[in-house]
């Protein structure tokens, strides 16, 4: 029985701002499909998602969707100015995009902010959906569960692999090897050639030299040597060329196959450590809203280098204890608080609410920091914003993952006592992810983690770590 075709994508181009995500990308989408949509931060996902749910139209090319086609998008950023916290405005827009029963459902990183009942709801719900998803996560496990087709946005290219996530990245690594063993084969070839070539030049230096001395000595008539030099230059000529060609083809061969340059995150987070001080003390602390008690009765007493992993379910006021910390006066009804002064306090908050959005990426570095302006594009160049392009960008129309490096960037400019990190998994894309949690394993100051993802806290943390619990 054929499939429902549902959408037909036909050299569709994108690009975000003057920057190009990917061009002539043709791809169908049937009833049914389960598609997983990934890349690293930055490649064009959200606006592809966004191209799919009629959000906004391709650069060039075509789409075409069945009529009358029902479509349920949930963005990464859920717009709900109210005190929700990101689990309840993305259910509240989960259960509006579901409320039509769509053909379609469209989800940009849909796993972001959820605890663990949550998250199992999400994915056994989606599991048994009965119309097609595409979804864009870097969530391994949902990739893993969920995905039948993997369409990959790398190096401003589109690929399709029809087969489960787990399958697409052993189909990766084969394929890395493969090209680093004909890359290594081709080298040796160069080589050879270039040894060649040496040969063949000092062959022709010596016979240069013979024959210069059998004239000089008369074993050779002037004539016969012209002619035997001509020829020699003709043989000389024809290997020589030979021997450029051979050299340039296997130089355009190196250049096809050389792995690509894959952009890595080298930055780090500058530390402002005394091992012997107590850098937290709350007593009977009470933090809230506009004065109304949120959480009440807060003992914490946290040491320089400590780990304090602020624990408990969706809406139990994990953000807003942490933000009150982070020096946020406004959240804190009552109690005693002894906290490092707010320069000394690095903070990424869930929803980059630090980030001055009408601003550049330079600008938001720049106005916070005394830095040369190419120290700062160094600076910024270490957490992946390297050309004019990237940091020209306003914070406002950075992909969220950007905005996470970013928000890293602004804490990273001047050494800091405490890091607190709410739900700084979220977005990322995992080869930054990884990057991340090496650097923090080593991080020597003090650091509160709020995250639902238990094997990331156990890398970070292990078990030499505190943890304030909170009720709902």
């Amino acid at each position: 029985m054929m499939s429902i075709l549902l959408i037909d994508i036909s050299e569709a181009s994108i690009s975000f701002g003057s920057k190009l995500c990917f061009a002539e990308f043709s791809a169908k989408v049937y009833a049914g499909d389960r598609i997983a949509l990934i890349g690293d931060n930055g490649a064009g996902k959200t606006q592809l998602l966004n191209l799919l749910a009629e959000k906004s139209e391709p650069k060039t090319g075509r789409i075409t969707r069945k009529i009358g086609l029902s479509i349920g998008y949930v963005s990464q950023t859920v717009e709900d100015f109210s005190e929700n916290s990101g689990s309840e405005r993305f259910n509240k827009a989960l259960s509006a995009a579901l409320k039509d029963h769509p053909d379609i459902l469209i989800l940009d990183e849909p796993t972001n902010h959820l605890d663990v009942d949550n998250r199992r709801s999400l994915l056994r719900m989606l599991e048994r959906f009965n119309g097609a998803i595409i979804f864009a996560s870097h969530d391994e496990e949902l990739l893993s569960r969920l995905a039948e087709t993997v369409w990959h946005i790398n190096n401003k290219q589109m690929s399709i692999f029809n087969g489960s996530y787990p399958s697409y990245t052993a189909h990766l690594e084969q394929e890395r090897l493969s090209q680093l063993a004909e890359f290594e084969q081709v080298k040796l070839e160069r080589k050879r050639a270039h040894i060649s070539l040496m040969k063949e030049q000092e062959q022709s230096k010596k016979s240069r030299a013979a024959g210069k001395k059998a004239i000089k000595n008369h074993k050779m008539p002037p004539i016969a040597a012209g002619i035997m030099k001509s020829a020699s230059e003709n043989s000389r000529g024809r290997k020589a060329s030979e021997l450029k060609e051979r050299r340039e083809d296997i130089k355009e061969r190196l250049a096809a196959l050389a792995p690509l340059q894959e952009r890595k995150p080298k930055f780090i987070l500058p530390s402002n450590f005394n091992k012997s001080k107590t850098i937290l003390h709350i007593i009977n602390g009470c933090v809230g809203w506009n004065g109304k008690a949120l959480i009440s009765g807060i003992e914490i007493t946290l040491a320089a280098g400590s780990r304090l992993v602020l624990a408990g379910r969706n809406a139990t006021g994990k953000s807003t204890l942490a933000k009150a910390i982070a020096g946020f006066t406004n959240l804190r009804i009552s109690g005693e608080w002894i906290t490092p002064p707010p320069e000394l306090i690095g903070c990424l908050d869930q929803h980059y609410a630090s980030l001055e959005g009408e601003k550049t990426v330079f600008e938001n570095v720049s106005s916070i920091s005394n830095y040369p302006a190419a120290q700062i594009r160094t600076h910024l160049n270490d957490f992946l914003f390297s050309t004019d392009n990237d940091i020209n960008c306003k914070a406002n129309s950075l992909s969220c993952g950007e905005k996470a490096r970013l928000s890293l960037a602004i804490a990273a400019v001047t050494p800091k006592t405490l890091l607190i990190l709410d739900e700084i998994t979220n977005n990322i894309d995992i080869k930054t992810k990884r990057y991340i949690t090496a650097l923090l394993k080593e991080f020597p100051a003090a650091l509160i983690l709020i995250s639902h993802e238990h094997d990331f806290i156990e890398d970070v943390c292990g078990d030499a770590r505190l943890t304030f619990s909170l009720e709902s």
